[in-house]
């Protein structure tokens, strides 16, 4: 039986933090989330390309994709107070991605339709517009480096049960090495193939954090739920993937 750890009742509730990174400065942070999300569009490709199409694999690539250029759009935001760059310049940027939002958008509805010609368009254009956006951010100062590597692992999230005041899960991905730079952390639901909701059950929310690095060399990260506990011990949970980018 999975441990079950009691959370004081006075546990902070609010909408969890859907991704954790490193500190970098906002450029620099930006161009690696669109690098990392432009890696992502390329698989969703890739799926649609397969005979025949994997929508599944292809509906969760383009939804990674369009989760991670939210941060990068966060990023641009924050960029004219960090000095990098002058805010009509960063509300350009900002119009650029979400042009990008609106073909992932777009590619997003394509898949779930079916409509295989229509989505592959639709990445394609968020694909070219995605490297133009690239290319700007470098020109203030981002990162160049293009090569994005992943790890990922599934996992169960138990909802907490009638007495409790809290649970916790830890996954722990394989294959993120201890120099690991601009890692990011995501999560999937794997029966949505969308980021989780804010409520893991009715009542209950979660928040993730990143522990660190064991001495085994293992990444730690850890999720906390809080809430109204519902019926036995490990009798509810949800099937999760953990998902960690980081230049290779």
């Amino acid at each position: 039986m999975r441990a079950i750890a009691v959370i004081a009742a006075a546990l902070l509730l609010g909408i969890p933090a859907a991704s954790a990174r490193q500190t970098l400065n906002p450029v620099a942070g930006a161009t690696h989330a669109v690098q990392a999300a432009l890696t992502r569009e390329r698989r969703a490709l890739d799926a649609l390309n397969k005979q025949p199409p994997n929508w599944t694999e292809a509906n969760n690539e383009a939804y990674l994709s369009l989760l991670v250029l939210d941060l990068a759009i966060k990023d641009i935001g924050k960029a004219p107070a960090a000095n990098e760059m002058k805010s009509a310049t960063a509300n350009a940027l900002d119009d650029d991605a979400h042009t990008i939002k609106d073909h992932d958008h777009a590619a997003l509805t394509a898949i779930h339709n079916k409509d295989a010609q229509a989505a592959r368009a639709a990445l394609l254009a968020a694909i070219n517009a995605k490297q133009h956006l690239i290319t700007e951010l470098n020109d203030h100062g981002g990162t160049t480096e293009s090569k994005t590597c992943t790890a990922e692992k599934p996992f169960d999230v138990f909802a907490v049960p009638a007495g409790y005041a809290g649970s916790y899960a830890d996954v722990f991905p394989h294959g993120v090495p201890k120099n690991a730079k601009n890692m990011k952390v995501t999560f999937i639901d794997l029966a949505t193939g969308k980021a989780p909701a804010a409520e893991l059950f009715p009542g209950q929310t979660w928040k993730s954090k990143i522990v660190g690095f064991l001495p085994d060399g293992r990444l730690q990260v850890h999720i906390d739920v809080s809430g109204t506990g519902i019926g036995k011990p490990d009798e509810n949970a949800k099937h999760w993937k953990v998902v960690v980018t980081y230049d290779c």
